[in-house]
């Protein structure tokens, strides 16, 4: 779907204009089509962000995992039952 037509589509659905939001129903295009491309750049940019703040946290976490005994194979002991 190119730009044009995703804001044609937002311009003939209601609750496209909800979740974008509008304060109510337009038919005529909230925005230039041309402003889809800053948006498609910002929300590249603030899922680059959230990617490195996840990655970033999800490595804290392995980190402490590592330092946990329980975590060992076998308890905290380190023996293994069979």
């Amino acid at each position: 779907m190119t730009d044009r037509e995703t804001l044609a589509s937002i311009s003939e659905n209601p609750y496209m204009q909800y979740f974008i939001p509008l304060p109510g129903f337009v038919m005529k295009p909230p925005f230039h089509h041309s402003m889809m491309t800053h948006f498609r750049k910002r929300l590249t940019d603030v899922l680059a962000e959230l990617n490195e703040i996840i990655a970033t946290e999800g490595a804290k976490e392995m980190r402490d995992d590592d330092n946990d005994p329980s975590n060992v194979i076998g308890g905290a002991t380190g023996s293994v039952r069979t």
